[in-house]
């Protein structure tokens, strides 16, 4: 099984090449500003690529993902978005999440310390493979 991992295209998906593979996963900042019509080109984009499975997960930049989920998530239609959850595809489980420690004012920014622990924590037991 070949898993390509990618991130940080930042609008610019349309002008790089992506391996073929059996799993993508776009590990966030897909967009500039997380606009609708970034989303919805990077969504496009998606839908031209050959993987079987594709994984998305916000980024910082990805903004509209943390202001207005539900709209944002919905712009998705060629990949499984996922958002500080899991998913366990041919076996393997894969843990996407948004969450980095504060850097100036992005998305899913958690401060150092007690609360960007508490966002891990609340997942702690939820999933087998952080038990092992």
């Amino acid at each position: 099984m070949k898993i390509v991992f990618i991130s940080d295209t930042h609008c610019k998906h349309t002008r790089i090449s992506v391996p073929d593979g059996d799993i993508l996963v776009h590990c966030g900042d897909f967009t500039g500003m997380g606009y609708a019509r970034e989303i919805a080109s990077f969504n496009a984009w998606l839908g031209t690529l050959n993987h079987p499975v594709k994984l998305i997960c916000a980024g910082n930049h990805d903004i509209s993902f943390e202001r207005d989920h539900h709209f944002a998530k919905s712009l998705i239609t060629n990949g499984t978005y996922l958002e500080h959850e899991s998913i366990t595809v041919n076996g393997i489980s894969f843990f996407l999440s948004p969450y980095t420690p504060t850097f100036r004012h992005w998305a899913f920014m958690k401060e150092r310390g007690e609360d960007i622990l508490q966002k891990w924590k609340e997942k702690k037991n939820d999933y087998e493979f952080w038990n092992k």
